[in-house]
């Protein structure tokens, strides 16, 4: 598996939800700052070769328990957000890491609406319905 480092995946985050590193970074405590800092972490903590809750804490300027809560905030949120997987699917994408956190759909639903999408097979039900680039 590939991995980036937590300065790269900060500065995709920030472009994808168009917001500056500093606002990733910083102690706003709104939506506009806390989706795209959770986001942050949780890939962080996947993508860099697992590093530690504290380092993570460290470079976010948090508390390594903030970490924590955040990647379990975005777990549980995956299973029902159709909209933040598409994000996080992205995000890996422009990233380049090879093992995705997301899982393409096999006949887990039933849809039958799969379609290839970024060289895998996904289906509509599985990566939500917003619209993704072909």
């Amino acid at each position: 598996m590939s991995a980036c480092t937590s300065s790269q995946v900060i500065e995709e985050v920030a472009r994808h939800f168009q917001v500056g590193a500093d606002t990733i970074l910083g102690k706003r405590l709104d939506r506009v700052a806390v989706r795209p800092r959770q986001v942050a972490m949780f890939l962080a903590r996947k993508h860099t070769h697992k590093a530690s809750y504290p380092t993570l804490g460290a470079k976010f300027n948090r508390h390594h328990t903030s970490v924590i809560s955040s990647v379990r905030i975005i777990e549980r949120s995956l299973g029902v957000d159709s909209e933040l997987r598409v994000d996080i699917v992205e995000l890996e994408r422009r990233l380049g890491v090879t093992e995705s956190v997301m899982k393409p759909c096999g006949d887990c639903c039933g849809s039958g609406q799969r379609r290839e999408l970024w060289g895998t097979t996904w289906c509509r039900a599985c990566l939500g319905s917003k619209s993704v680039p072909a």
